[in-house]
């Protein structure tokens, strides 16, 4: 279970210790952003009094930082309804989904072997297809047990007896992402070096 392990980024825990997220993370998908990372460890079950707080293992990632050249990445990553099938064997599904990925990164020194800077910027949009529903609904899952008649009941007396409409069904909702990563470091002498990280991440989801 992904609950069992623990995850870091640049030594600072994103645990999901509430619980909300399938993932374990404290966002609903990935914290940081993939081409913002440089190293990933995988320790099973340490016993270093360092780490703390999971039963299975610890997975550290440490971000990128600036160098002595300037250096960037941009990607960009697309999918659709219209790029995949509408059929499985003898059963037409019709699913409306759109989902993009995009974002860059850039790494350079502010002051020649002593102090660099690293930026990165990920976001995330899809409109995301809903497969259950309820029975007459056309959705690929059908609920037998409730049908379509029964959610326009529920509708028709939540608008006429306390005036909300909890609107008509529907076949896909939005979610986005959005992770902004800025790295300030500094060569303080051979033996020290200083790190100012930035993280922030904003996620918008429906259920």
């Amino acid at each position: 279970n992904t609950r069992y392990n623990s995850l870091t980024v640049d030594g600072v825990k994103q645990n999901d210790d509430f619980g909300l997220n399938n993932s374990g993370y404290v966002t609903n998908r990935s914290p940081v952003s993939l081409d913002a990372v440089e190293q990933v460890s995988v320790l099973t079950a340490p016993w270093d009094v360092q780490y703390s707080g999971f039963q299975g293992g610890v997975i550290n990632v440490v971000t990128k930082s600036g160098t002595n050249d300037f250096h960037g990445s941009g990607f960009y990553y697309r999918g659709k309804d219209s790029f995949a099938g509408d059929k499985s064997r003898d059963t037409n599904i019709n699913l409306s989904y759109d989902e993009k990925t995009y974002g860059a990164t850039l790494g350079g020194p502010i002051l020649q072997d002593k102090l660099f800077f690293f930026l990165s910027y990920d976001n995330f949009e899809r409109t995301a297809p809903v497969a259950v529903g309820p029975a007459g609904s056309g959705f690929p899952v059908q609920i037998s047990r409730v049908t379509q008649a029964d959610y326009d009941r529920v509708r028709e007396i939540s608008q006429r007896v306390y005036g909300f409409d909890p609107l008509v069904l529907q076949s896909s909702v939005p979610e986005q992402s959005e992770k902004i990563l800025a790295n300030i470091d500094w060569n303080i002498n051979d033996f020290q070096r200083a790190r100012f990280s930035y993280q922030r991440t904003e996620d918008f989801d429906t259920t």
